[in-house]
């Protein structure tokens, strides 16, 4: 039984960087089609290159690290170039661009008029779903200001505290957090506003330095919270029981509102009634049944609303009528 050319190269590649299974993907569509237009500059791209040198007639990728680059004279081109525009498909090569790229070339009138074609996972991330942690340009950002600070929020918790975080900027107000802990979603909120160009004003509230010494969770330094969130200079760290410190807010107006902490009496009311028409609350626990969702229940249909709630992750939205 004879090998094909993609075969023998597949069997001879190096797995660093690169997961086989995908490239092996990427060589049978690539094999089926002609004047390819290939999505990001990547190890990817190259192996195809190397393979189907006829079948390729540029790299699409607007990066100003790779602009102008070229890998076996396959130029790197952006996607309003005269190359980008000629060729008869696309192919991904690049997970992070899956969604960006197909938006570009909607805008450009070249998708669905021609086909965009991609692997159906790379390196073990299937591209069935839409994975905004890896996609979305914000979350892109936020990966390249570095490691945040420790955390109790796994990846999904943290896209959709983004996400309603940038919806809820909609309105005018202040962003809050109470329940900060180490300041690990405090500095996802503080690099999502960064991000957005927002200047707004950051509180963040918890017992910090006051928290019981003997507890095993007393590890939270607000000196250093604060020097980890100082790239966002309108923050403030609140230290203490919130109970009594909620009155830094007194002459608040607030936008959004990170909940992570049982109901409480004086402080959900105090915070509430000083949330605009369209501002949101986002509920971190609102699944665990120490955090009381029944009276959180209570007290929204009391104001004429109520919680959605987000079963697999266990959160709550509340948004202000």
């Amino acid at each position: 039984m004879a090998f094909s050319p993609a075969e023998i190269y597949l069997s001879k590649v190096f797995e660093i960087g690169i997961s086989r299974s995908t490239l092996k993907h990427l060589l049978n569509i690539a094999g089926r089609h002609q004047n390819i237009a290939l999505i990001g500059w990547s190890d990817y791209a190259k192996h195809l290159i190397n393979v189907y040198p006829d079948r390729i007639k540029c790299i699409v990728d607007e990066k100003t690290e790779v602009t102008g680059l070229s890998f076996r004279d396959v130029p790197v081109v952006p996607f309003s170039s005269k190359e980008a525009r000629s060729a008869d498909c696309y192919l991904a090569t690049r997970f992070d661009m899956l969604t960006s790229a197909v938006l570009r070339l909607y805008q450009d009138r070249q998708f669905p008029t021609k086909r965009y074609l991609f692997a159906p996972e790379y390196d073990g991330r299937t591209s069935e779903f839409y994975d905004p942690m890896m996609q979305d340009a914000i979350f892109e950002t936020i990966r390249s200001a570095g490691s945040p600070p420790p955390t109790m929020m796994e990846d999904s918790r943290i896209v959709l505290l983004v996400e309603v975080l940038r919806t809820a900027l909609r309105v005018e107000g202040d962003v809050v957090e109470i329940g900060s802990w180490q300041g690990g979603s405090s500095w996802y909120i503080c690099q999502a506003l960064k991000a957005l160009n927002e200047d707004r004003r950051a509180y963040f509230f918890d017992l910090f330095d006051e928290s019981e010494r003997m507890s095993g969770r007393a590890v939270m330094a607000s000196d250093h919270i604060r020097r980890q969130l100082s790239f966002y200079p309108n923050t403030s760290v609140v230290v203490g029981d919130v109970r009594e410190t909620i009155t830094a807010l007194e002459d608040r107006r607030i936008a959004f509102f990170h909940y992570d902490n049982m109901f409480q009496h004086k402080v959900f009311p105090y915070v509430w009634s000083r949330m605009p028409s369209g501002g949101m609350i986002l509920l971190d626990n609102y699944g665990h049944f120490r955090s009381h969702p029944a009276m959180i229940d209570d007290f929204a249909e009391k104001n004429g609303t109520r919680v959605t709630f987000i079963p697999p992750l266990g959160q709550g939205i509340l948004i202000k009528p």
